[in-house]
């Protein structure tokens, strides 16, 4: 049980760390291995009655929340990005093309 849940910090950092460098490939393959992970906690949890096990499972999940969020907003910043360079160019381009045009 620890074992996966190092597995699961483990995969969260490493999933965050692509995503600030914004390589999502390998940031979405983290995070399908790391929910495969919670799923194997999950049920092992259902079948434990020890306590401490759940309450490790509970941090995790509020560190896996943390991390995510932090992820999310970069990515959401670089699309912001990304679709602002997209608008200058299509009103470069619009105005490249009224040059032409008039000539």
């Amino acid at each position: 049980m620890e074992e996966l849940i190092e597995q699961a910090y483990k995969l969260t950092d490493q999933a965050l760390k692509f995503a600030l460098e914004e390589k999502v490939e390998p940031c979405s393959q983290l995070l399908y291995e790391r929910q495969r992970i919670l799923e194997q906690l999950e049920k092992l949890l259902k079948d434990s009655d020890d306590e401490s096990n759940k309450a490790s499972f509970i941090e995790l999940l509020y560190y896996i929340q943390k991390q995510d969020d932090q992820a999310k907003n970069k990515l959401l910043d670089s699309q912001k990005t990304v679709a602002s360079q997209q608008k200058h160019q299509v009103v470069a381009k619009k105005a490249m093309n009224a040059y032409l045009s008039s000539s």
